[in-house]
């Protein structure tokens, strides 16, 4: 064939797809990238566990809290040699908590403990700075959770004060974002997160017994959903859009919602398809949203929908990194970026425990259950036209590309 009739074929090909639409469906392949590993029987030097889940910034950076046999301190990859944030023993630290959240410039929100009390910091790597602590007169109890970080460096978290609130801060004085009572509303136990906008997002009481997820900037705040009788603390992207998994009374987290403006909650995946229930937080970027769920066949899986094979990252029982994935231990509401890249933990067959970030890579076709429909007048006329020009020139003189109506059969 030569690249005159090559080029007649693929225009008549490139019609019947826009003008048959609903055949196939797209599905998202994945590579995956070992960030760092803690073995089953480590060795001096290796790491020993992964005590939370890991971040990932908009470079597809990851940011991940470990343990040693002799220090804990969170750390930064990408592939190969870690950069390390903060260690416990250099830095004085009896504990850390998480590698929350890592922006841009590889700065890292988390929450810790030295011998003057909690405190809530941002690390770099080469210098460690406290937004607020017990000598700020602040207290961090179970009702105050894992900061979040945005691009300019501002740290979000929840505490006291004189009263429990929403804070924000740069290392210098903190602003007081809500206060419980603000516009009527309770705002604990959080963690609120930060977008670049300085949108934090947030838990509230609903009234009732019930609870709400909401955003906003020190205004009144928008409330998103409420109603519900559980909630996970909510992720935000840079438009304001959030996302939280949460149950209604009677059914613990059966569902992840995503939203944005007043009551604009709708259901991305829940209990009613194939999943039986999400065990950890929701993700959300600008283009992607993220969770576990645990399926109604049995084991778990990473997806990014509704759909168990369009939308699946991956499940327990695949392949990685030459082992088979046992498990999914958990997942950070900052797990994903804009480019659809999503870091997470995965237990392994052989015991060990892998520190992983997914990058998509291209689409892979799905057959889809629906019949196409009958194509309309105009519709042929065009499939006609583009038809006779892909004959013109055939060596076949014949138009033998058509598809065919069976989805089975295309």
């Amino acid at each position: 064939m030569n690249a005159h009739v090559l080029i007649k074929r693929m225009i008549l090909i490139g019609w019947i797809g826009l003008l048959l639409p609903g055949s196939q469906a797209q599905a998202i392949t994945y590579s995956f990238t070992e960030i760092a590993r803690a073995p089953l029987y480590p060795a001096p030097g290796d790491f020993t566990d992964f005590p939370t889940a890991p971040s990932i910034n908009s470079r597809g950076v990851v940011a991940f809290n470990a343990q040693s046999v002799v220090s804990e301190g969170i750390y930064r990859g990408t592939g190969g040699l870690v950069t390390t944030i903060v260690d416990s023993i250099r830095d004085g630290f009896l504990d850390i908590e998480a590698a929350s959240a890592i922006n841009a410039a590889g700065q890292v929100a988390f929450k810790g403990l030295k011998a003057t009390g909690f405190g809530v910091f941002r690390g770099d790597g080469t210098t460690t700075t406290t937004i607020a602590d017990a000598m700020d007169g602040f207290a961090f109890g179970v009702s105050s959770g894992y900061p979040g970080i945005n691009a300019r460096g501002t740290v979000s978290f929840a505490g006291h004060d004189f009263s429990y609130g929403l804070f924000t801060g740069s290392g210098g004085a903190v602003t007081a974002v809500y206060r419980n009572g603000a516009y009527g509303l309770a705002y604990g136990p959080n963690d609120p997160a930060i977008n670049d906008a300085g949108e934090i997002s947030f838990l509230m009481n609903a009234g009732a017994g019930s609870q709400g997820v909401a955003h906003g900037s020190g205004g009144p705040p928008v409330i998103v959903g409420s109603g519900y009788s559980l909630l996970s603390h909510p992720s935000i992207d840079p438009s304001g859009r959030v996302a939280f998994r949460a149950g209604s009374f009677g059914a613990p987290f059966d569902a992840i919602w995503t939203g944005l403006g007043p009551a604009s909650a709708t259901v991305l995946a829940n209990i009613s398809g194939p999943f039986s229930g999400f065990p950890f937080e929701a993700a959300a970027s600008s283009t992607t949203a993220a969770f576990l769920a645990d399926l109604d066949a049995g084991g778990r899986g990473l997806f990014t929908g509704p759909d168990v094979t369009a939308h699946k990252v991956l499940t327990a029982g695949e392949s990685l990194f030459g082992d088979t994935v046992l498990g999914l231990p958990s997942l950070n509401r900052n797990a994903v970026n804009g480019a659809g890249q999503i870091a997470f933990l995965a237990r392994l067959t052989s015991g060990d425990l892998v520190v992983v970030r997914a990058t998509p890579e291209r689409t892979r076709s799905m057959i889809s259950p629906v019949v196409v429909p009958e194509p309309g007048p105009a519709a042929i006329v065009l499939l006609g036209i583009a038809c006779v020009a892909a004959v013109h020139g055939s060596p076949a003189g014949r138009c033998d590309n058509w598809p065919s109506r069976n989805p089975a059969r295309m």
